[in-house]
């Protein structure tokens, strides 16, 4: 130990061969002066404060950490105790000083805040969230920078396992993630080692980021386990991506589906329309026939109408069977002007063919003069996919009502198919237009898919919206001819 007895105002009285020996002075170099020669300056302002305490009677004693210059210039680090020594009047005499040399200590303590201001920096960068937690309490203690960035809100210092309900995250059939259920939770109720979960977290900011969050614990040189470390990784474009695989996975599989079914009814449909032209033409040729033979015979006029109306549903038929051909053969047609009454009233007539158009009440209002350039026969498979969800929809309705409607939106034309049915569950909403997404029991889920993909290679768009009043109105656009 290094002792000194020294005077108020800071003169060194008398000093022992330690301190002589930890200062490189020689004793009586020490006694020609004061402690404030050999003191570091960074540290002289808090030692004389400390004095002025004593002086005061505010403190009997007081202890510091300070630095000496060494007679050499070198600095040796000291832990300083320092007493006032009064006489018996109580009047202050002199100050009696032990020191002992702290050099390794503050070495390893300096050593150590430069290794974990290093692992600071490490933990900051890392492009991963940290959150470190005490155990067995599970409270949350602090977490990375990173974590800020990824979360968008301050680390939430839950103070237990029961508490990690305030973290709002969802599984990805949209169910809230219980407390209990992340990580950190599971290896300490559960006992699981490396447990891991897959969450959709609703950051600080209200959107939505996928993240992983896994849990590892910390041991003490015993193996108890004094605490826990949870990552979080941004999984957000890795799951993005899956998904637009599978979209790309689903929409190849409509396609090739669709292409074997056309494959097949193509051949179907040229030996439909064959087989019922024949009679139809017959049936046209004798109605024809009955129409002269009336007027010949001056027959009633209402009866002349009937006979005509009769020719011309014949001939009328006659064209459907051969859209109908036309259609399941899947012929090329190229984008073209096309007049857009024409391709939406054969889509309608062809839709609505059979008994189950029976008791729809259905309602075209369509502007006369609009063109467009597109794919007649893809659009008439738009047309034909949305009437027949309408019909599905009004099925079993108090009002079966089915309207289409098409006008001018600047350079588009904009089609709407509506139906008075059941609506579009809220929770399939935003997903109807993907792949293999059906409400029907039976259904492949692809007819809306395909709508989709035909609307926009047209370079129109399609959103489907609930009616006020019950129903759905699904809207598509497509290019106006200049």
């Amino acid at each position: 130990m290094a002792v000194a007895q020294v005077s108020l105002d800071g003169r060194f009285l008398r000093v022992n061969n330690s301190l002589a020996e930890l200062t490189g002075y020689s004793k009586s170099e020490l006694l020609a002066g004061g402690f404030q020669q050999i003191t570091h300056p960074d540290d002289l302002d808090a030692d004389l404060a400390n004095v002025r305490a004593l002086l005061e009677g505010k403190a009997e004693r007081y202890s510091m950490e300070k630095r000496y210059i060494r007679k050499d210039g070198s600095q040796v680090w000291l832990n300083l105790m320092v007493s006032l020594v009064s006489d018996a009047a109580g009047k202050p005499e002199f100050f009696v000083s032990v020191a002992q040399q702290i050099d390794k200590r503050k070495a390893a303590e300096a050593a150590l805040a430069e290794h974990e201001a290093q692992l600071r920096t490490i933990v900051d960068t890392v492009p991963v969230g940290l959150v470190m937690a005490e155990l067995p309490s599970g409270r949350i203690v602090g977490g990375n920078d990173y974590v800020e960035q990824l979360l968008r809100h301050p680390v939430r210092h839950s103070p237990d396992i029961h508490s990690y309900d305030e973290w709002v995250s969802f599984h990805e059939d949209g169910r809230r993630v219980d407390g209990h259920e992340y990580p950190l939770a599971r290896m300490m109720l559960a006992g699981e080692e490396n447990p891991s979960i897959d969450v959709n977290y609703q950051r600080g900011d209200g959107t939505f980021l996928w993240i992983r969050i896994s849990a590892r614990p910390v041991r003490d040189e015993a193996g108890n386990i004094v605490g826990g470390v949870v990552a979080l990784l941004d999984i957000d474009a890795e799951r993005k991506a899956f998904a637009d695989v599978l979209q790309q996975v689903g929409t190849l599989k409509a396609q090739l589906l669709q292409a074997s079914r056309n494959s097949a009814m193509g051949a179907l449909g040229s030996a439909l329309a064959h087989e019922l032209n024949q009679p139809l033409m017959a049936i046209s040729a004798y109605l024809a026939g009955i129409k002269k033979m009336l007027v010949a015979t001056s027959a009633d006029q209402p009866i002349v109408s009937a006979a005509d109306q009769a020719e011309k549903a014949a001939l009328r038929a006659g064209q459907i069977i051969r859209r109908v051909r036309e259609m399941l053969s899947r012929k090329d047609v190229a984008a073209k002007p096309v007049r857009l009454i024409e391709v939406l009233e054969d889509a309608s007539a062809l839709a609505l063919l059979g008994s189950r158009s029976k008791g729809i009440a259905f309602r075209q209002t369509i502007d006369p003069s609009l063109t467009v350039i597109a794919n007649p026969i893809q659009i008439q498979q738009v047309v034909i996919n949305l009437i027949r969800n309408a019909m599905d929809a009004v099925e079993g309705s108090d009002r079966r009502d089915i309207a289409v409607q098409a006008r001018a939106l600047g350079d588009l034309a904009e089609i709407v198919v509506t139906d008075t049915g059941c609506g579009m569950p809220a929770e399939m909403r935003h997903q109807m237009f993907d792949s293999f997404v059906s409400t029907k029991a039976d259904g492949m889920g692809v007819g809306l898919s395909i709508c989709r993909t035909i609307v926009e290679s047209h370079g129109g768009t399609i959103e489907l919206r609930d009616e006020p009043a019950g129903g759905t109105s699904v809207f598509f656009t497509i290019p106006l001819a200049n």
